[in-house]
């Protein structure tokens, strides 16, 4: 069965070499023929994959582990380039190659007038590739080398438009800090291979014995070997990487400058898939996790602050893709702050609710910008559900699904980890208890904040009038243009009532519309995978129950604590909603505010000024330091003073070719008499 992943990963990357080759050379057709051929390929045999783990004995489908070459051997230690097909593989190559093949088709659309047309599908090819190596890998060594390529895709996407200098500083400052992250994983392997002599997941390696509370990388029989400060030091280095990868504190400020980049690529890296890696690596090691008694409680307490923390500032902001990036780096926070429960299936079920609508939300933001020739400021915009209705009604399921409203997908998602944060809050004695009660207390805030800022986000898109600069016209439209009256508000403060507008905004083409129904119609219906414990129906959880092999079984909490939390969390959803409506479901108006704590999570707490006052500028004014003293003392003038030497040396040799036979008939008697005293006096 593991073979089929092998057509999981060829067909990206065949894609890539050929248009990364012949790319500049091909017409249009044949570029997407290649993009979404090659995709869609990958898409089918992740398919295939999946559902041949469906209807197998729990122990058949635990591993299939096909060896594919080995890299090297040194003693016991074998490093083998394997594929690994299991239930968390499976599940996450099905959400790359799905998601990835529905923003492949949306990007034809969006970036048809780009000179880069086959370098941008290049680029996305090479990421899926990246992607689906880093989930299929069947040891930490080649996650790595996915997890870096990954990091490299980023970069190249992030940099697309290189000619201008925000993207491409952004591209920098995501590499450098994903950088941070590698590290921290890199050393955690070296401390696995030292310790355990080995890098596998648990299968084959000579300390791995299969344990029975589930598997991830090695087993809870070798973990056990490890000390307590080893043990507590590897999940904290693993959790670094995650922190970079997935955007949480301190290391998430690389994701809101990533919106630098097209649309399509915030929706597939820095939405969907990408940024879910972290929490994919904590999930596959997650016994690593389990058996510190620390590493869990740091990992839910960074993920709550940062869910919160990201929440507050997307209340404030202007850009609607900065909007949607703080809302990404929360939710990522919402899925550590499930796993962090001991519920890792409820942190995979939300990354993929999450993939299906937060792809939809920027994908929906991308039509916005593309109807209005690039415009990304919420207050030039409003009104456009006159003439974007699919955009408008699937932007709404979308705004609805993110806010955790029933019965669309993020409810249960959502529903799932806060249930599991108060299962264990009430399962645990000792001070900690009240960490996880308090996380709990976090997650149902920031469910409120949540539908507070997607819906200003909504509301102020298409609510009310045009409040826009940019491409509108009055006048009365013909029969089939008319539109119901309305108010037009333009940034010149013009207004006309009872007249109709006749936008020059019109949808966009049907090749990024459909795209949207389809994430519109697995963000209404994508939860129903999920737990249904609410309702006492333990049988239904085949999600839960696909995944239990690998991940091991959810803590069950009470029926009454279920019904609590799901209460508390719905009324600050429904609360976020009404806040919303009331201050902008009539438009949105923008005053600016002198309040200390708006301006302050406006401008993003300082985070970013307060690195480049104290990291940056110290670091800048060192090296500026260490160049005049370098390079105008020693180094500059210890290489003139080599240089000056030499000079004299030859000068000195050239001096003695003269081109007279008798001066070197005359050195040569030197040389000879020279020789001859040598062995007399040593003799």
């Amino acid at each position: 069965m593991a073979s089929l992943l092998l057509w999981v990963l060829i067909p990206p990357l065949l894609g890539f070499i050929i248009l990364g080759l012949l790319g500049r050379t091909l017409p249009r057709s044949a570029i997407l023929t290649v993009a979404w051929g090659t995709v869609a390929i990958s898409f089918l045999f992740a398919l295939s994959a999946f559902l041949s783990l469906l209807g197998v004995h729990p122990d058949s489908q635990r591993v299939s582990d096909a060896t594919v070459y080995t890299w090297a051997i040194a003693g016991d230690l074998q490093v083998h380039f394997g594929l690994l097909l299991d239930p968390l593989s499976a599940t996450m190559l099905l959400v790359i190659t799905g998601v990835g093949l529905l923003i492949h088709i949306y990007s034809a659309g969006y970036m048809a007038d780009d000179p880069g047309f086959w370098r941008f599908f290049s680029y996305m090819n090479f990421f899926i590739f990246a992607m689906t190596l880093l989930v299929s890998a069947d040891n930490l060594l080649f996650l790595l080398v996915g997890w870096g390529l990954v990091g490299l895709a980023s970069f190249l996407l992030i940099g697309f438009w290189y000619q201008r200098p925000a993207a491409t500083a952004a591209a920098r400052k995501a590499l450098v800090i994903n950088v941070i992250g590698d590290f921290g994983l890199m050393l955690a392997i070296f401390l696995l291979f030292k310790h355990l002599n080995t890098v596998d997941y648990g299968y084959g390696g000579p300390n791995c014995i299969p344990g029975t509370s589930g598997y991830g990388v090695l087993t809870a029989a070798s973990c056990q070997q490890l000390g307590s400060l080893i043990s507590l030091a590897i999940p904290l280095l693993l959790f670094v990487a995650c922190a970079a990868k997935s955007a949480q504190l301190p290391l998430y400020m690389w994701l809101p400058d990533a919106m630098e980049g097209p649309t399509p690529v915030s929706a597939l890296i820095h939405a969907a898939t990408m940024v879910t890696a972290g929490v994919y690596l904590v999930a596959r090691t997650h016994v690593l996790f389990t058996l510190s008694p620390y590493a869990l409680p740091i990992v839910g307490a960074i993920g709550g602050l940062t869910a919160l923390f990201a929440a507050t500032i997307a209340l404030t902001q202007l850009d609607i893709k900065r909007v949607l990036a703080y809302s990404t780096i929360s939710q990522l926070g919402y899925m550590f702050m499930g796993e962090s429960a001991g519920s890792y299936s409820a942190g995979i079920f939300h990354l993929t609710t999450h993939a299906y609508f937060k792809a939809l939300l920027f994908l929906g933001a991308g039509a916005v910008i593309h109807a209005l020739g690039g415009e990304q400021d919420m207050r030039e915009m409003g009104g456009l559900r006159y003439r974007m209705r699919i955009t408008f009604w699937t932007f709404l399921i979308a705004v609805l699904a993110i806010s955790g409203i029933p019965p669309f997908a993020g409810f249960w998602s959502k529903d799932d980890i806060l249930s599991a944060l108060l299962t264990q809050a009430t399962s645990l004695s000792g001070s900690v208890r009240y960490l996880y009660y308090g996380l709990w207390g976090l997650g149902v805030l920031t469910a409120g904040l949540t539908a507070l800022y997607m819906f200003r986000l909504f509301y102020g898109i298409f609510m009310g009038g045009y409040r826009g600069s940019g491409p509108l016209k009055h006048g009365h439209a013909d029969s089939d243009e008319e539109e119901e009256e309305e108010e037009v508000t333009t940034t010149a403060g013009r207004r006309r009532r009872g007249e109709s507008a006749l936008y020059e905004i019109y949808e966009v083409p049907a090749v990024m519309t459909v795209p949207l129904v389809i994430l519109a119609i697995l963000s209404t219906i994508g939860g129903l995978v999920g737990s249904f414990a609410l309702f006492n129906y333990s049988r239904w959880q085949p999600l839960n129950a696909f995944l239990e092999p690998v991940l091991g079984s959810a803590p069950e909490g009470k029926l009454g604590l279920l019904w609590l939390s799901t209460g508390a969390s719905l009324v600050f959803a429904l609360l976020g909603l009404l806040i919303a409506w009331r201050r902008y479901g009539q438009g949105f108006v923008y005053k600016e505010s002198r309040n200390p704590f708006y301006r302050l999570a406006y401008n993003k707490y300082y985070v970013d000024e307060i690195g480049i006052a104290l990291l940056i500028n110290p670091l800048l004014w060192l090296g500026r330091q260490a160049s005049a003293l370098l390079e105008g003392g020693l180094l500059d003038g210890g290489s003139r003073l080599v240089g000056r030497a030499f000079s004299l040396v030859s000068a000195g040799g050239r001096r003695l070719q003269t081109g007279y036979v008798r001066n070197y008939a005359l050195a040569i008697l030197i040389g000879v008499v020279l020789i001859i005293l040598y062995y007399v006096v040593r003799g």
